[in-house]
């Protein structure tokens, strides 16, 4: 059931205009009913250490194809340990590495490519992890794959079933790794529950294939670009307030990550910084009563 639009805004109202001084007590608003932590992940340099400290969000850094790409070279054509253990090194010490190498292809191929992958992926994966001083490390996206109307057909569905067979495909990255990073991204206008639904759907599939693994979606606040009508549109402040309460509320997720362009500005005003104040208004609430 989604919140009263009044009550969201007076919530909203009641967050964002405390005293600066009045930071908000983020290990108590993230803590679930169950004792468990929830922890709001930043995946870019933008803003400051104190403008994230106000939204509970947590700096993490995430590591691009350039960064495992010989000079000169215009593809992935293969791992390369060095340059990993390189990019893992300027971690150490970090709690938590992501990486984004969406080249070598996980889903929409053939059976011997996906398992090229997962080795190459491995390989580099234990690069980044040594370099970095033994750092958790994991992948956007790669696994589970990636797959909107095949997870919306519905578990037990011929469509399902063939996602999964892909995943299952999957498993020795998912045990190789420490974490799953499965994207939530939204592609379309739609109901907040039909959102909600596919979502779930992701973090039940990287559950399945990655059972003990912490699990934390990916989140953008714009509307994906395969949406040729939606694409980079940004989303309402009240449904990225929604997906944020949503992910907080399903039991396997230990947080989620938000991640944004590097070229994207920070603005106070921003709907990302209008859906946190929200969401922590939100909980907010939820301790008091």
């Amino acid at each position: 059931m989604r919140c009263p639009v009044f009550l969201v805004a007076a919530l909203f109202s009641s967050f964002a205009f405390l005293p600066a001084q009045a930071a908000p007590d983020c290990a108590r608003l993230l803590k679930r009913a169950d004792g468990s932590s929830f922890v709001l992940w930043f995946a870019q340099k933008q803003g400051s250490d104190a403008q994230l400290a106000e939204l509970c969000l947590t700096r993490v850094p995430i590591l691009t194809r350039g960064q495992f790409k010989p000079e000169g070279a215009k593809t992935l054509a293969a791992p390369n340990p060095v340059l990993a253990r390189r990019a893992g090194a300027k971690h150490q010490g970090a709690a938590l590495v992501i990486i984004n190498i969406e080249e070598w292809k996980t889903w929409k191929t053939d059976v011997a490519t996906i398992r090229r992958s997962v080795d190459w992926l491995m390989l580099t994966a234990a690069a980044v992890k040594e370099g970095a001083g033994g750092a958790p490390v994991g992948y956007y996206s790669m696994v589970p794959a990636f797959n909107y109307w095949d997870a919306m057909a519905g578990e037990g569905t011929g469509r399902y079933r063939r996602w999964q067979e892909n995943n299952d495909l999957l498993r020795p990255l998912a045990e190789a790794v420490d974490a799953l990073f499965p994207t939530v991204y939204t592609h379309y206008r739609e109901d907040y529950e039909r959102w909600r639904r596919y979502a779930l759907a992701q973090v039940s599939e990287s559950r399945r294939i990655g059972p003990g693994k912490p699990i934390y979606p990916f989140v953008w606040d714009r509307y994906h670009e395969a949406n040729f009508s939606l694409g980079n549109g940004f989303i309402e402040p009240e449904f990225l307030a929604f997906q944020l309460e949503a992910l907080f509320k399903a039991k396997e997720t230990a947080g989620l990550v938000i991640w944004r362009p590097a070229k994207e500005k920070w603005l106070p005003d921003s709907n990302l910084v209008q859906a946190l104040q929200m969401f922590l208004a939100k909980r907010e609430a939820a301790n008091v009563n």
